[in-house]
């Protein structure tokens, strides 16, 4: 990974092993949680959650590698831009095809409380599928200006990122906080893709592609 994604896409501050870059590990950044009265609190650091996955699944598929939003986004450019960095023109192409024969055990998974932040802000009556990478949208979405066609995914305590290939723009949405699926980390998320599109929008008036 390091000679074929994170080296090629200068992504400096991202491991599977934080423990062994002391200037990741004082900077990584504590999981938070709602208490009873919706107050932000650290996690209780003998609670679940608290133990770094890479010390137990070392370098794991589902939430070992550590990074920044920087580093992040420098991903997520590449695919946007399908530059031929990571993969050629048509393999990206094919990543945003719908590749399922039939999505509607997606709606089921949508509905999973320990799953929504993956998919929480997408609006239940969207048409959804499934590319290579992500879940995409088959309808435009108002709230935020998403178009049809793109694509998102995340992580377990309200991470978020999305690929809008068709207003040429990506974002990531990364809060550090659980239960997933928090409302208001919801709506933060929607506030900030939908600031992103409108200054985009500003910054081209008139124009059909932003």
């Amino acid at each position: 990974m390091q000679c074929n994604i994170w080296g090629p896409l200068g992504m400096n501050s991202t491991t599977f092993y934080p423990r062994a870059r002391p200037d990741l590990l004082r900077r990584t950044a504590s999981l938070i949680e709602r208490d009873e009265i919706g107050k932000l609190r650290t996690l209780h650091p003998n609670g679940p959650f608290t133990t770094l996955p890479g010390d137990i699944y070392p370098e794991g598929g589902g939430g070992a590698c550590y990074g920044t939003a920087n580093d992040y986004i420098k991903l997520l450019t590449s695919l946007l831009r399908n530059n031929g960095k990571l993969l050629k023109p048509e393999t990206v192409d094919m990543m945003f095809s719908p590749q399922l024969k039939d999505p509607i055990h997606l709606r089921r998974f949508r509905a999973n409380p320990l799953l929504y932040s993956l998919a929480g802000n997408i609006p239940p009556q969207t048409p959804v599928d499934f590319g290579f990478g992500g879940i995409l949208n088959g309808d435009d979405i108002p709230v935020t200006g998403r178009s049809k066609g793109s694509m998102q995914w995340g992580g377990l305590p309200n991470l978020t990122w999305w690929i809008n290939p068709r207003h040429g723009v990506c974002g990531c949405y990364w809060s550090q906080l659980l239960p997933p699926g928090d409302p208001q980390s919801l709506r933060l998320h929607d506030g900030f893709e939908k600031a992103v599109i409108d200054s985009l929008k500003e910054r081209k008036p008139g124009s059909g592609k932003l």
